[in-house]
């Protein structure tokens, strides 16, 4: 036997000897004693249930506890009261009061100072009651997901009880405790706890958006557990090589370290490793911390060390905060489930990140309470709840937008955060201030009808020689900015700039500068420096004319910067705003001395007129009249939790399609266009679906949420791998139902011309039933809501499968012109849309079947198109488009058998655009992940014309932005024809639909249309 047998020998007697029952540890543990519980969810379960069964045997027994994270925790309770005496330092999940009768005390402290506490015995532990793996081979059992306070407990105190638990997975850092520092092992194998994700709503959402505007690649970051910071990760996933540095792990987190954005590599300490101090989520969460080397649970006095925090440069640290004064003093309250809990953390991450290089934090906040009767920026805060000082502050976020307070003096700084409140509030808010003397009685401030800030004007170029310019709308706090900016001009520059009229600029003119009417005028300016140290170097604006409906235009950019393309480019991206308002053009005087804003604008504009009168050059563009009235607002209606949701993980169904495509859109520069922006989804209750679906078929749905199968979804065709059931499919069918809603409200109530929902178009499910990988028909729904306020609606379908579903619902409806191109039902689910199928009663003809033999290319695929789509929707003149544009059509794809690429469905979108001024695109199907993100990004730019801006938008000489057209991109496919025999039969089968449909439907439609009341 070697020494080695001997010692693992040892401790397996060892650890026999110490095996006991609960109830003969616990019986251990001495009245008056203070004893320390397992943290968060390596919460010793078993332990704590026989503490309640025992609490008799008890008396006066202090329960010290760094966070609860199951709701009925009974320590907490009143009937326990002279039993246990609970005391936390951090208010959670399961306990939020410590006032009045309540058993429970909570004791502020800086959370990494606790360990310290315990060992000078400051903190007094007699018992430390905690969780671990199985030992190792050679003895060593794992604290898991708690290492937090419990390592220290383990030293501090003179009895260890441990729950030996198989489910306790083994961590990487600094979780490993010998048997022999245990005193009695007591085995109990069961679930750990599993804490929800916070429930991120669209306005925590938006916000989370605004953050991850602020976070750049190569950054360490630390979330708290709020809703804002879950909804914030949904929108990090495109960034690159981020870092983790955080109290908590959380599945969020875990989800964006799948995602690939985070890998650590650009951390000064811990590289190439999260790190955390606390695991709290979902069984599968745990099960991913197992034996990972690249994830660390680290003691508290080391995760939450200011001083170690701080040795990551770039350092930024994001809380949920309940309440803001305009003072910068920012609030937490305890309410709801997820509370920053007296700031326990949040102060150490605070003066961490601060002192981090480039480091800073991020407050964030709904700019309302819940019910929207209170704002949260306020100018005297309550008096309960507990502070971030105000000298510790950089960003605060709203849905409204981000203030940047860091330097401000208190009026700054009440100005900025009067700008991000909620609109119906600033008034009263300016009024406060002004009484309080947070700002001057001459303050001015963006009337309500104009002050929402449009955030999607920001935007980040890089000009030639390698200059990165942030551009974003000016903000009424920007007013010390311009004067500083304005003071630094020549004196030559001044008068070019202001025509000789000003010479100096006073505190309330710059106020009148910067306080933009968003409604009417549009100031952009240009930033260059870190996000807490930026310069403005640049102003462009226009203001409204509204005699002649044109914008008047004015520019400076700082000579410092000048010739390097910064006012050709301001100038350019003005004129395309002024173009998406719907002006009819724009104009600017200038000096004629001004020889370079001449130049600027010659280059800029190169297509406006020019006149010349008393010693100034007048450039006017105007936009032609055709132009003017069409609607010019593209949205793509987006949330980050598009990605939340699996079928499951073989099924071909991948809805992370649509954030893939997002970033996509983002990489290629096709959603920077002054028209365009994104929506989140504004979520519709359950009995909104009623109105276009069975509502038994609905209650099923939301039944399945669970996750488990019932026999009565037989019915409704819910279960099997073909629609699968769950965990959160009523929560998935909802998101992106309500996505597609929105769209259809945006197109009816604002005009909109171009919508995108890349997770919509679900096209096979009926009004009662599921079908093909589709469950609730939000087609159908928008397509209902369109016709209920008298929009004329042609449904245009180009994916691979069959639109059953919309076929079904309006077969016999002639206000939807029905036409679904796809593979042929003899070869393909669904196994029909013949092109036989043409309608009934008065909606003969308003169905139009092509169906696609295998092997159709992009050139037989347009042919076909041309002959038929184009025609009957020139006769139809839809008010409206809706569009399913899958992309199983592509050669690639798995399911289908079609060849084309994304040349075709390109210009198959660029045809669409054509019928009306109004189009719903929907994602539809697409199982080639790369082939579906590489197609929707080029439609998408198709749709919006980015491929072929008119000659007035553009910049001679150069590209600006996305305007150089797809064509350049590496996301074109290279192009592809069938040939030989296959082409010919293909052509052959498909003129022949043609001439079907150009003698049977075609004609029906003009013959309907003109005996229809109203139409000529």
């Amino acid at each position: 036997m070697t020494e080695g047998d001997l010692n693992e020998n040892s401790w397996k007697n060892d650890y026999a000897d110490k095996v006991v029952s609960a109830q003969k540890a616990l019986s251990k543990i001495r009245d008056g004693q203070t004893i320390f519980l397992g943290s968060g969810a390596g919460e010793p379960c078993l332990l704590t249930n026989t503490l309640v069964e025992m609490a008799k045997s008890f008396h006066d027994v202090e329960v010290i506890h760094l966070t609860a994270t199951h709701r009925d925790f009974k320590l907490a309770s009143p009937e326990m009261l002279n039993h246990f005496r609970y005391n936390t330092f951090y208010l959670g999940y399961g306990v939020s009061s410590t006032s009045g009768e309540s058993p429970a005390d909570y004791t502020p402290m800086n959370i990494g100072e606790l360990p310290s506490a315990m060992k000078r015995r400051i903190i007094r532990v007699d018992a430390a009651l905690i969780q671990v793996s199985p030992p190792d081979s050679v003895g060593l059992c794992s604290l898991g997901i708690s290492v937090d306070a419990t390592r220290a407990a383990v030293e501090s105190s003179a009895l260890v009880i441990a729950q030996v638990n198989e489910n306790m997975p083994v961590t990487f850092g600094d979780s490993l405790i010998p048997v022999e520092k245990i005193d009695y092992l007591v085995e109990g194998n069961g679930p750990l706890i599993e804490i929800p994700a916070p429930k991120v709503d669209p306005v925590s959402l938006t916000i989370g958006r605004h953050i991850a505007s602020l976070i750049s690649d190569g950054m360490t970051l630390h979330f708290d557990r709020g809703p804002i910071s879950a909804a914030s990760m949904r929108y990090l996933d495109t960034k690159k090589d981020l870092g983790i540095h955080t109290d908590f792990l959380t599945d969020d987190i875990w989800r964006l370290i799948r995602s690939r954005a985070v890998t650590n590599r650009e951390k000064n300490i811990n590289k190439g490793k999260t790190v955390a101090t606390m695991v709290v989520g979902s069984k599968e969460l745990y099960s991913a911390v197992n034996k990972n080397p690249y994830i660390e649970i680290l003691p508290i006095d080391q995760v939450n060390d200011p001083s170690v925090i701080s040795q990551n440069d770039n350092m930024v640290s994001i809380h949920n905060i309940s309440e803001i004064t305009l003072t910068g003093a920012a609030k937490v309250f305890s309410e709801g489930d997820f509370q920053i809990d007296g700031l326990a953390a949040g102060r150490d991450f605070v003066n961490g990140a601060r002192r981090s290089k480039n480091g800073f934090t991020i407050r964030a906040l709904p700019s309302t309470t819940s019910d929207g009767v209170h704002s949260r920026i306020v100018t005297v805060g309550r008096k309960d709840g507990v502070t971030f000082s105000r000298t510790n502050i950089d960003f605060v976020v709203t849905e409204y937008g981000i203030a940047n307070l860091y330097g401000l003096s208190s009026r700054e700084r009440a100005v900025a955060l009067i700008s991000i409140a909620h609109p119906k509030f600033r008034g009263q808010l300016l009024k406060e201030a002004m009484e309080a003397g947070h700002v001057s009685r001459n303050q001015i401030m963006p009337p309500e009808k104009g002050c929402v800030y449009p955030s999607q004007y920001e935007f980040t170029h890089t000009f030639k020689d390698g200059l990165e310019v942030f551009f974003r709308p000016m903000k009424p706090s920007d007013a010390r900015s311009i004067q500083r900016m304005f003071y630094s001009l020549t004196p030559e520059m001044r008068r070019m700039r202001y025509h000789g009229t000003i010479k100096s600029l006073s505190n309330e003119t710059a106020q009148g500068i910067a306080a933009v009417d968003y409604s009417q005028d549009v100031a952009i300016v240009g930033l260059v420096g870190d996000q807490r140290n930026t310069e403005i170097i640049a102003e462009g604006r226009y203001m409204n004319n509204p005699n002649n409906n044109m914008g008047e235009f004015d520019l400076v950019v700082h000579e410092k910067y000048q010739g390097k393309g910064i006012g050709t480019f301001l100038g350019n991206y003005l004129k395309k705003i002024a173009y998406s308002r719907g002006l009819g053009g724009i104009y600017a005087e200038v000096i004629q001395r001004n020889e370079g804003t001449i130049a600027l604008l010659n280059k800029a504009w190169p297509t406006a007129m020019r006149s010349f009168e008393y010693g100034s050059c007048t450039f006017t563009l105007r936009f032609p009249e055709e132009d003017i009235a069409k609607p010019k607002d593209s949205i793509v209606v987006y949330s980050g939790r598009f990605g939340d949701f699996s079928f499951g993980k073989d099924h071909p169904f991948n809805p992370g399609r649509a954030t893939n495509a997002m970033r996509c859109m983002d990489d290629e520069g096709y959603l920077n266009e002054p028209w365009i922006r994104i929506e989140e989804p504004r979520m519709v209750t359950k009995e909104r679906l009623f109105e276009s679906h069975d509502p038994k078929f609905i209650e099923a749905l939301r039944l399945a949420n669970s996750g488990e199968w019932r026999e009565e979804f037989l019915q409704f065709h819910l279960g099997g791998e073909e629609c699968p059931i769950f965990p959160g499919l009523f929560d998935f069918v909802l998101l992106y139902a309500s996505a597609t809603i929105t769209g259809a409200n945006l197109i009816i109530e604002e005009n909109a011309n171009v919508v995108f929902n890349p997770l919509g178009g679900f096209h096979h499910s009926s009004r009662s039933g599921a079908e093909g990988f589709c469950y609730f028909n939000d087609a159908i729904a928008a397509i209902d809501m369109l016709l209920a306020r008298g929009f004329r609606v042609a449904y245009i379908d180009i994916d691979a499968h069959h639109g059953n579903g919309v076929q079904d619902a309006y077969y016999g409806d002639d206000r939807v012109l029905a036409i679904s191109l796809h593979e042929s039902g003899k070869t393909l689910y669904p196994w029909g849309g013949f092109e036989t199928e043409t309608g009934e009663e008065i909606g003969k003809g308003f169905t139009i079947n092509i169906p696609l033999p295998e092997g159709t290319d992009d050139d037989l695929f347009g042919m076909v198109f041309n002959r038929v789509v184009t025609p009957a929707v020139e006769q139809f003149a839809p008010s409206v488009v809706v569009a399913v544009i899958g992309a199983d059509t592509h050669r690639s794809d798995p399911l289908s058998h079609l060849s084309l690429t994304n040349n075709g469905m390109t210009d198959a979108i660029k045809r669409i655009r054509e019928y009306s001024n109004h189009m719903l695109l929907l994602g539809g199907g697409g199982y080639n992940l790369t082939a579906t993100t590489r197609a929707w990004c080029r439609m998408w730019a198709a749709a919006n014309r980015i491929d072929a801006l008119p000659d007035y938008l553009l910049v001679l000489g150069g590209s600006f932005m996305g305007s150089e057209g797809v064509g350049q991109s590496d996301i074109v496919d290279m192009a592809y024809l069938t040939s030989g025999d296959q082409r010919d039969k293909i052509q052959t089968e498909l003129e022949r639909i043609a001439e079907f449909h150009e003698k049977n439907t075609i004609p029906l439609i003009g013959k309907r249309l003109s005996r229809m009341p109203g139409t000529n």
